[in-house]
C-alpha cells in the first residue's frame, strides 16, 4: 500500500503542469501495476536435476543446454517486444478533486497568520442563544410565549372550565332554592377569579435570543504577479506557473471560495485573464511597484481586508530598475498590514553546475521586509523545473510553522 501511494503520489505531482491555475475537476493518474512480491526460488545451480526431453536429437547426457534465442513477440509483454518479455502495463484510474489534494497536500499546512493577524481579520455573526424575556415582536416565539402563559395559569391555580361546567349542569338539576343560591355564589366567583387571570401576560412574552459570535473568515483572495518582460522566458514562465498552480491547490484546500487576480508587469502593471498572463510578452523595462500599487489598489476597491483573507504570489527574475527599488519597498511596506502571507519565488538562470545572476536588487528589497516577519512573506530561488515542489514543501511543511 505504501508502495502504491508514493507512486500515486509521484505521479499526481507530475500532472500539476497540466493543469490550469482554476480547474477544479477530476485528475487522471496513470501508475505503472508492479504487482511484483518478493518469494522464494530454488537455487538453479544446486541440487540433481531430473529432466526428460522428448524428441531430443541433438544432446547427449553431460550436455549443456543454451538458453532459446530472443525471438519477436506480442505475448504478455508490450507490443514488440523481445523474446515474449514482460514489460509493466500502466493503470489508469481518475481521483476526484478532494482526493488530488489531499494526496499531493498530504504533509503540509498553511502558516497559522489568522490568530497572529487578528487585529485587523474581523467576522461575526448572529447565532441562536437561547430565548430572552424582551425585544422586538419580529423575534417573538409564540410556542414558548404560550408555554410561559400556561404555566402561569397553573401556578396560579386558574380555575377550569370543567369546574363551572359542572357547577352550571348542577344548577339546572337543583330545585331547593337555597343550594341553587349557593351554587350561583360559587359560579359568579369561579367566573371572576378566571377572568382576573389573564391568559397572555407581558411576563408571559418570550423573544428569540441571538449573540454576535465569530466567524472564521472562509474566502480568500490570490495575487498573481509576474514580470511578463523579455527576461522571463518560456521556461521561467513554466516554472512559475507550476508555483500559481500548486498555492492555488493548496489554498482552495482552506478556503470554500477563492478567487485569483492575475497582476503582470514590465514598466506597467495591467490586471488580466490567465492565458494573457501566461504567454504575452513586453518589451521595456521593469516597474514592480507598479504591480505592487494596482494590488493595493485592487485590494481597497475589491477586497476588504474584514471580510478576505489575501494572499500574494510573486514571480520574477530578481530584475527591477533601480530607481524604483526603494518605491517598491515602500508600498509593499504599507501593503503587509493588508495581507496574510506572501510567496516569492525567484527564477534564476543555471548552466550546468553554474548559477548566475545569484544575488538581485528585489531579493535585497524583500530579504528586509522577510526578516521584519519571516511568517508573513517567504522567499525561495528556484533554478530549474523540479525544484518547484522542494521549494513549495519549504514553505508549507507543518513543522515550519
Amino acid at each position: 500500500m505504501e508502495r502504491f501511494r508514493t507512486k500515486i503520489r509521484d505521479s499526481a505531482r507530475k500532472s500539476i503542469g497540466d493543469r490550469s491555475i482554476k480547474d477544479d475537476g477530476d485528475q487522471e493518474i496513470t501508475v505503472p501495476a508492479d504487482t511484483d512480491e518478493p518469494h522464494f526460488n530454488h537455487r538453479q545451480d544446486s541440487g540433481d536435476w531430473d529432466y526428460v526431453l522428448p524428441g531430443n536429437q541433438d544432446y547427449q547426457p553431460g550436455d549443456t543446454i543454451d538458453k532459446p534465442k530472443k525471438k519477436s513477440s506480442k505475448g504478455r509483454g508490450s507490443e514488440g517486444s523481445e523474446g515474449g518479455e514482460r514489460l509493466e502495463d500502466e493503470f489508469t484510474f481518475f481521483l476526484n478533486y478532494d482526493e488530488y489534494l489531499n494526496i499531493i497536500f498530504d504533509d503540509l499546512e498553511l502558516p497559522d497568520l489568522i490568530k497572529a493577524s487578528g487585529n485587523f481579520i474581523e467576522a461575526h455573526k448572529l447565532s441562536r442563544a437561547g430565548f430572552t424575556t424582551s425585544g422586538v415582536p419580529t423575534n417573538l416565539n409564540v410556542e414558548r410565549t404560550a408555554i410561559a402563559g400556561l404555566s402561569r395559569r397553573i401556578a396560579l391555580k386558574s380555575p377550569k372550565l370543567s369546574r363551572i361546567n359542572e357547577l352550571e349542569a348542577l344548577l339546572e338539576n337543583e330545585e331547593d332554592a337555597e343550594k341553587r343560591t349557593d351554587i350561583e355564589e360559587e359560579i359568579s366567583k369561579l367566573k371572576i377569579l378566571a377572568n382576573s387571570i389573564g391568559f397572555l401576560d407581558n411576563v408571559d412574552l418570550r423573544y428569540n435570543n441571538f449573540t454576535r459570535t465569530p466567524k472564521p473568515i472562509t474566502q480568500a483572495v490570490m495575487f498573481c504577479i509576474m514580470d511578463v518582460s523579455y527576461s522571463m522566458g518560456e521556461q521561467e514562465k513554466i516554472i512559475a506557473k507550476k508555483f500559481f498552480l500548486l498555492l492555488h491547490l493548496f489554498l482552495k484546500r482552506r478556503y470554500k471560495n477563492l478567487d485569483v487576480v492575475f497582476v503582470r508587469h514590465h514598466n506597467a502593471a495591467v490586471e488580466c485573464d490567465e492565458t494573457s498572463f501566461f504567454t504575452d510578452r513586453e518589451s521595456g523595462g521593469t516597474i514592480v511597484s507598479s504591480a505592487y500599487r494596482l494590488v493595493d489598489q485592487i485590494i481597497k476597491d475589491r477586497y476588504p481586508t474584514d471580510s478576505w483573507n489575501i494572499y500574494v504570489a510573486q514571480a520574477s527574475d530578481g530584475d527591477n530598475a533601480s530607481n524604483d527599488v526603494d518605491v517598491a519597498h515602500d508600498v509593499m511596506k504599507n501593503m503587509m498590514s493588508m495581507i496574510q502571507f506572501m510567496a516569492y519565488i525567484e527564477i534564476l538562470a543555471r548552466q550546468g553546475t553554474l548559477v548566475f545572476s545569484s544575488t538581485t536588487n528585489m531579493w535585497d528589497m524583500l530579504i528586509e521586509l522577510h526578516q521584519d516577519d519571516p511568517k508573513k512573506i517567504m522567499m525561495q530561488q528556484i533554478y530549474d523545473e523540479d525544484d518547484v515542489i522542494n521549494v513549495f514543501r519549504k514553505f508549507f511543511t507543518r513543522n515550519n510553522e
